[in-house]
């Protein structure tokens, strides 16, 4: 929703309907639909996992100060699978 609301994301009006939606949190029948709508047509859920993807490229930068085995596998692994996975 943060990155949807950014300035730019989405036209004045859009804008204005998303946070008037968090403003009220959500409890109007139809914000949570009106929320992935605008979320979508902001590109929100876009730029989030560009985000996380950045997070995890310095995060397996910093996994290399392990030791090469297992773990350091199954930690690289973890987050390439929370950044890929959808609901």
């Amino acid at each position: 929703m943060l990155f949807a609301a950014q300035a730019g994301a989405l036209s004045k009006e859009s804008q204005k309907e998303l946070l008037a939606v968090i403003d009220r949190k959500l409890s109007t029948d139809g914000d949570l639909e009106l929320v992935r709508r605008l979320v979508q047509e902001g590109n929100g859920v876009a730029k989030s996992k560009e985000l996380a993807q950045r997070f995890v490229a310095l995060a397996a930068a910093e996994l290399n100060c392990l030791e090469p085995g297992e773990a350091r596998q199954s930690l690289r692994l973890f987050a390439d699978f929370v950044v890929v996975r959808t609901y």
